[in-house]
C-alpha cells in the first residue's frame, strides 16, 4: 500500500481525476513519482491506478497525484531523431570516408615497397648476367661438336667429347691378419 500521511493533514487534488486520466503517483516501494494511469476513483478519496510500462497497481490518495511527467523521447533500434540523425550520419560518413583514404594509403605505400624490391632484384640479376667470369657457369653449349672425327655431338659436353671413358679399376678387398 502506498504511504499516507496523518489524518489529520487533509490535502485537496489538484484537480478532478477521472478512469484513464493520465498522472503521477507515488511508487510505494521507493517512494519516487512516476507515469500512471487512473483506474478507479473512489467517494472516500482514494484512487486505484497501474503504472505506466509496470505491471503494479496500487492504491493511493487523489492528493498525492500529480499531472503526468513529461516524457522522454525513446530512440527505437536504429531510429534517431532527425537532427541528431542526420548529424550522427554525416559523422559516420566522414569517418567511414578517412578510414577508407588510410587504407588507400597504406596499400599505394605497400605498392611502392613491392616496386623498390622489385627492382633491386632486376639490378641484382642485370648484374649478374654482364658478368664475364662467373664461378661455376660454363659458356659452351651441350651440342657443339667436338674436335676429333669419331666425337658425338652431346656426348662428353664437359670438354672431353671423342675421348674413351675412365678406365675403372675395382679396389681389392682388404682382410684382417693375412
Amino acid at each position: 500500500m502506498a504511504m499516507f500521511a496523518d489524518s489529520s493533514e487533509v490535502q485537496e487534488p489538484i484537480r478532478d481525476w477521472e478512469v484513464g486520466d493520465k498522472c503521477s503517483a507515488i511508487w510505494s516501494e521507493d517512494g519516487q513519482y512516476y507515469n500512471a494511469l487512473v483506474d478507479e476513483v473512489t467517494s472516500d478519496g482514494q484512487v486505484m491506478i497501474h503504472f505506466v510500462g509496470f505491471k503494479t497497481a496500487e492504491v493511493t490518495r487523489l492528493a498525492l497525484l500529480r499531472d503526468p511527467l513529461p516524457e522522454q523521447p525513446k530512440a527505437e533500434d536504429g531510429a534517431e531523431t532527425s537532427k541528431s540523425g542526420r548529424k550522427t550520419n554525416r559523422n559516420q560518413q566522414e569517418y567511414l570516408k578517412r578510414k577508407k583514404q588510410k587504407k588507400v594509403q597504406r596499400f599505394k605505400e605497400m605498392e611502392e615497397v613491392r616496386e623498390q624490391e622489385k627492382s633491386k632484384w632486376q639490378q641484382f640479376n642485370t648484374k649478374v648476367s654482364k658478368k664475364k667470369n662467373i664461378k661455376g657457369y660454363t659458356k659452351s653449349s651441350i651440342f657443339k661438336t667436338p674436335e676429333a672425327v669419331n666425337g658425338k655431338v652431346g656426348v662428353g659436353t664437359c670438354g672431353i667429347g671423342g675421348r674413351p671413358m675412365t678406365s675403372y679399376t675395382t679396389a681389392d678387398k682388404w682382410k684382417r691378419g693375412v
